[in-house]
């Protein structure tokens, strides 16, 4: 079949105007809307977990500085309190020292 003329009137109805064939199943169309339905179905419920996801990582990250918070605190209560106890052995060694028979003073 050889192409038609440049000048043919039929060429150029279907170059500027598109339409849609009769012999196109209305089933497809069908299956192309349903697919098309579905695919913004799945993407409002995949946007709505991201954003579950997002809240729950906000959440979290608080929960951890929290945490950390807490730790920090319990690490320096831990260094008092040893602290405090290597003093208090400093002293006993220094009073036994100073009282032992040994300790010629």
């Amino acid at each position: 079949m050889s192409p038609a003329p440049a000048d043919c009137p039929i060429q150029d109805q279907q170059t500027k105007s598109w339409h849609l064939d009769r012999k196109v199943p209305i089933t497809l169309i069908v299956i192309l809307v349903g697919h098309i339905g579905y695919g913004i179905v799945q993407w409002t419920e995949m946007k709505a977990r991201v954003s579950a996801l997002e809240t729950e990582t906000l959440q979290q990250r608080a929960r951890d500085d929290k945490q950390d918070r807490q730790r920090a605190d319990d690490d320096k209560l831990v260094r008092e309190q040893l602290q405090t106890l290597d003093r208090k052995v400093d002293r006993v060694l220094d009073f036994l020292l100073q009282t032992s028979p040994r300790n010629p003073k």
